[in-house]
């Protein structure tokens, strides 16, 4: 049996955490200050669960010392003991500072010196460190805890790097706000008379909004347990707030963000950190909404339903495309419509229109109001036109006419291990698409999207700040290079395309403002890639491909890389084995079959790009998955 030594049992987060991992299968030790205090500790043994709680104050090495010895060596440690307080730098006490830093970071320091030895003999195990988002999102009067946050972050990171060679996993868990008793007691002090006040009032807005509609504990449970069982990323945030804040903070300069918050208009204020998050998280959802949301996510229809749903699924597509090409979405965004304005508007039939409708609200696409109007919801906001974060240029790619057809030939492609798309157009997709300018052009804006909606994830999720000169190969219109070059100032970058997609690229880096530092080169990555760059990335270009295919690609790009440089690979990484559920990993196994039917390439598993990277010429350095899941495999010269 596997053996978990968890720190902050009472309540909240450690509570839910030992509970769920004594519920699969593993020897619970729980730690707490108190144990004998904490009824959901006491009510789990009385249950008869496999939890053992133990007395451990991380703050002293003496009661460290004694739990470790207690409980013998450990296959998984969760650090999740902590404190919070709030003040502005010049008024917290120094007796509070330490506090926070005896407990957040020292505290972490102690179980972690006390459990590695046997980690590191054992050659094998996991540490998670929970932390909060707040570790990478500055806000005022919230530096000290912040810090604190910030300060295990990179020891963790640092740590990873250190026992990895040792088979131990590390991973640093960074909720957002948790609905926890110490949220329910308490809210943030304001005070009436303070220097201070704005940032105090604008902090605690942000906050007091987000336990509204708060993650709950047993969400960062879940995130615990997989990020200490399964390979993944290193952060991992958690909940929809902890999102939203890691991707607006990836898009401001430290200097953008600090003009936001030091804005002397609120209002201003509120316009600009909102268009910064791309979500009004000043007001998010209520928790009840919340909470009812979650309640139907996790309800289990019965297996008939389930496979009716996955034999209809395509009747969805094809309702999502209709509604797509007549632009309902945008016809929406000032408010609701009925089915006959609706209808006058994109010259169809109101009736055949409602029907359309009703189908796509059933699916949380559309929503119908009691007086049978039509409106928005988060789904329905995919669908606009020219907004940041649409997906309807990639939905009208996948759902039109060129490559929706080849789909029902995929029993060809079962057969013979070739494209149905060539059995249906006569040539492979990217030689289709030079005779086909309109096809090209929505694949292009399909690109575009996605690429502009991932850039900032990738930028949170790596460092590119080593590299002096970033090389994108196969870059498109330049979106992710801009963001990194925007988030690396001292950085040059240069964009490697064909000829007329580097044209299309010009407007993107100008109005980015990094035309400067981006040099375009054209050419095909199949004869060269340009030299002279320290890191070489290729973001959704080797999944394209075969393997024989693939490997000219990297052969090239080993031909001109330097001996210290790196190769940076942005594609999904399948598991060895998979198991039902995971919408991401449903994702990422039907994207595979995409690459089956319509390209001629696939989704690889961690062992395939490293039998790939081998016949490029390099070895698998490094892999981690940013939270949407989308993998970083790192390569260096071999």
């Amino acid at each position: 049996m596997l053996s978990a030594l968890i720190t902050g049992t009472s309540t909240g987060i450690g509570l839910e955490t030992a509970l769920l991992f004594a519920r699969r299968g593993f020897r619970v030790y729980a730690g707490a200050r108190n144990p004998a205090a904490s009824e959901g500790l006491q009510r789990a043994v009385a249950d008869g669960l496999s939890l053992t709680p133990i007395a451990l104050d991380v703050d002293r090495d003496e009661s460290v010392r004694q739990a470790v010895a207690q409980v013998g060596p450990v296959d998984v440690l969760v650090n999740n003991a902590g404190i919070a307080s709030s003040a502005a730098v010049e008024l917290m006490p120094m007796e509070e500072i330490r506090a926070l830093f005896e407990t957040n970071v020292f505290g972490t320091v102690r179980m972690m010196q006390a459990v590695l030895p046997s980690l590191r003999e054992r050659r094998a195990g996991a540490i998670v460190n929970v932390t909060s988002i707040a570790g990478r999102i500055t806000v005022p009067c919230n530096g000290y805890y912040a810090a604190t946050k910030s300060a295990v972050a990179t020891l963790s990171e640092t740590l990873a790097m250190e026992v990895r060679p040792f088979g131990i996993r590390v991973a640093n868990v960074q909720p957002g706000v948790i609905l926890t008793p110490i949220w329910g007691k308490r809210e943030p002090a304001v005070p009436e008379v303070s220097d201070y006040g704005q940032g105090l009032v604008r902090t605690s807005r942000l906050l007091l909004a987000q336990m509204e509609g708060g993650t709950l504990p047993d969400v960062v449970a879940e995130a615990i347990y997989r990020a200490a069982t399964e390979d993944g990323p290193l952060y991992v945030p958690v909940g929809d707030d902890a999102d939203v804040l890691a991707v607006a903070r990836a898009r401001a300069t430290p200097d953008e963000w600090v003009s936001i918050y030091a804005d002397p208009v609120e209002q201003r204020f509120v316009d600009r950190f909102t268009q910064l998050c791309s979500a009004d998280i000043l007001n998010p959802p209520s928790l009840n909404a919340r909470r009812k949301s979650r309640v139907r996510a996790v309800s289990t229809p019965p297996a008939v339903q389930r496979f009716l749903a996955l034999v209809t699924a395509s009747w969805v597509t094809a309702s999502l495309h209709t509604v797509a090409v007549l632009g309902i979405a945008d016809l929406l965004a000032d408010g609701p419509r009925s089915a006959e304005d609706l209808a006058q508007a994109t010259e169809t039939r109101p009736d055949p229109l409602r029907r359309l409708l009703r189908a796509l609200a059933a699916h949380g696409v559309f929503a119908e109001s009691a007086d049978g109007h039509f409106e928005q919801t988060e789904l329905s906001g995919f669908l606009r036109e020219g907004v940041l974060g649409s997906l309807r240029s990639f939905l009208l790619m996948l759902s039109g006419e060129v490559i929706w057809p080849s789909w029902g030939q995929m029993l060809h492609s079962i057969r013979t291990g070739e494209t149905a798309f060539a059995k249906v157009h006569g040539r492979e997709l990217f030689e289709y698409m030079q005779q086909d300018q309109d096809f090209a052009a929505t694949f292009n804006r399909a690109m575009t999207e996605s690429s502009a909606g991932v850039a900032d994830e990738i930028v949170a999720s790596y460092g590119f700040s080593r590299f002096a000169t970033i090389v994108d190969v196969g870059g498109g219109q330049g979106w992710l290079l801009s963001a990194i070059l925007t988030a690396t100032p001292a950085a040059r970058g240069i964009l490697f395309d064909l000829p007329h997609v580097i044209e299309a690229a010009r407007p993107v880096v100008t109005e980015r403002g990094v035309a400067h530092r981006c040099e375009l080169i054209t050419g095909s990555f199949f004869e060269s890639v340009p030299a002279g760059g320290n890191a070489y990335i290729m973001r959704w270009i080797i999944h394209d491909w075969n393997d024989d295919d693939a490997t000219k690609i990297l052969r090239n790009v080993r031909a001109v890389i330097p001996p210290d440089g790196s190769l940076i690979v942005f594609d999904r990484v399948l598991p060895e084995r998979i198991t039902a559920g995971d919408i991401a990993l449903q994702f990422g196994t039907l994207m595979d079959l995409n690459m089956l039917v319509n390209v001629t390439g696939l989704e690889r598993t961690e062992a395939q790009f490293r039998k790939l990277f081998a016949a490029g010429g390099f070895r698998l350095a490094s892999r981690r998955t940013t939270p949407s899941g989308l993998g970083i495999i790192e390569g260096a010269p071999a």
